[in-house]
């Protein structure tokens, strides 16, 4: 029964640790309504629940499918070679332009990185589409790789695999300061470990609990330096918070976090804490405001920029979204909106507690495939849709850029085609 619901359960409990970070984190928003905000979380959350129950309703009995999906590792072993060589350039360039010690520099790194960066536009240079292309390539490499190495058997090259996942980790990090890959990868290893525990029927005992957590806090600690090296070379401390990153932003010194961590690491672990609980905050804002239709391409900020350029109308789109209108109220698109305020720019607040309800339900659905072994791309497409439940309330993780959405496209693709056993 615990396996069955065990996705669920991580979900519910990655909910209620958003709210406890709220509480006894440092960072307070300006007019943030609560209320307002639970009166559509509750019911979202509820039908969440309700429509993972249905998906993964079924026999969990072994049903391995009696001709295995060969093309995976067709399309998977070449990517995986093309991509340890384009990060060994990658590599050789970073080496050839910088000392080793300035690659650790990540906050100068990330503000010259997004210095002279332009939101409203969209560079559809053949550099820029082949860029997202690499780095849809890289995910779905990344999803692959963890999903073969994790298996005890196999004869994938492990040491190509450990290389890419290194470098596709903390390439963008030494490059661009972004934190994305290294939050996605973190995030794949908490799919397959879940994968793990719901395959093998392990219990988890009180060493191994530990240990879990000590991974957790260091990983917090080092997040928190990158975010400390950050603020630091933007100038930014606890006391021009709302000058410099926010003005609806106020820093709570008498916080329990506040208490338990202090100087610039506090600064940098303390708003670590925001990329939780800010979504929530433009979600709160964005349910006060007035519908007004993106004709079904205002899921995707990239997506809806794309159209725009298409029909060669700039903003026809988009600026009807609530993100972007959000903007009236202080709280635009330089800050995190939940998925749900990008999904009801297309369905409606109403209408995205329906698709949240059939999401939970293919996210159920897909966990069964993973448990009855019947479907070889259920791992990666679990491990995808993890990253996006775990981020449903921070933002719009899976469909914000071009890349998450033909990764989400191929990735879908693959998992019905191997569904139908037609490869």
């Amino acid at each position: 029964m615990v396996y069955r619901y065990l996705p669920l359960l991580i979900y519910l409990g990655f909910v209620c640790l958003t709210w406890t970070i709220y509480a006894l984190g440092p960072i307070r928003y300006v007019g943030f309504n609560i209320p307002l905000l639970l009166s559509f979380l509750t019911p979202l959350v509820l039908l969440t629940c309700l429509g993972f129950a249905f998906g993964v309703k079924g026999d969990l009995t072994a049903k391995v499918a009696p001709t295995p999906f060969k093309y995976l590792k067709k399309i998977y072993i070449p990517l995986l070679y093309l991509s340890v060589l384009i990060c060994s350039f990658e590599w050789f360039m970073i080496l050839k332009e910088g000392s080793v010690s300035s690659l650790f520099n990540f906050g100068k790194s990330y503000s010259d990185a997004y210095s002279d960066l332009d939101r409203s536009q969209v560079d559809l240079s053949a550099s820029y589409i082949l860029n997202i292309f690499k780095r849809a390539i890289f995910s779905f490499v990344a999803l692959a790789s963890i999903s073969f190495i994790s298996k005890r058997k196999t004869n994938e090259p492990k040491l190509c695999i450990i290389f890419f996942m290194f470098s596709f980790a903390l390439l963008p990090l030494l490059e661009t300061g972004k934190l994305k890959s290294l939050g996605d990868v973190l995030v794949y290893f908490i799919g397959i470990f879940i994968i793990f525990l719901g395959t093998k029927k392990i219990k988890i005992n009180l060493r191994q609990f530990f240990s879990a957590c000590f991974v957790g806090i260091f990983s917090m600690f080092i997040l928190g330096i990158v975010l400390s090296s950050r603020y630091e070379a933007l100038g930014i401390d606890v006391e021009n918070i709302a000058n410099k990153i926010h003005p609806l932003m106020i820093w709570a010194p008498s916080s329990t976090w506040s208490v338990l961590f202090d100087g610039f690491f506090g600064l940098g672990v303390g708003m670590l804490t925001t990329y939780v609980t800010q979504g929530m905050y433009g979600l709160s804002i964005c349910l006060v405001m007035p519908f007004q239709w993106t004709y079904m391409a205002g899921s995707s900020y990239s997506m809806g920029k794309v159209m725009e350029n298409l029909i060669d109308t700039q903003g026809s789109i988009l600026d009807k979204g609530y993100a972007l209108r959000a903007e009236e109220f202080g709280w635009g698109m330089d800050k995190w909106h939940s998925v749900y305020s990008w999904l009801a720019s297309d369905l409606t607040f109403p209408g995205t507690l329906i698709i949240g309800f059939v999401i939970a339900f293919f996210y159920g659905r897909v966990w069964l495939r993973v448990l009855q072994q019947s479907n070889p791309m259920a791992p990666m497409m679990f491990m995808l849709l993890t990253v996006g439940m775990l981020f449903s309330l921070a933002n719009n993780q899976l469909l914000h850029t071009l890349e998450g959405v033909i990764l989400a496209s191929f990735l879908a693709l693959l998992y019905i085609i191997a569904g139908r056993k037609i490869a």
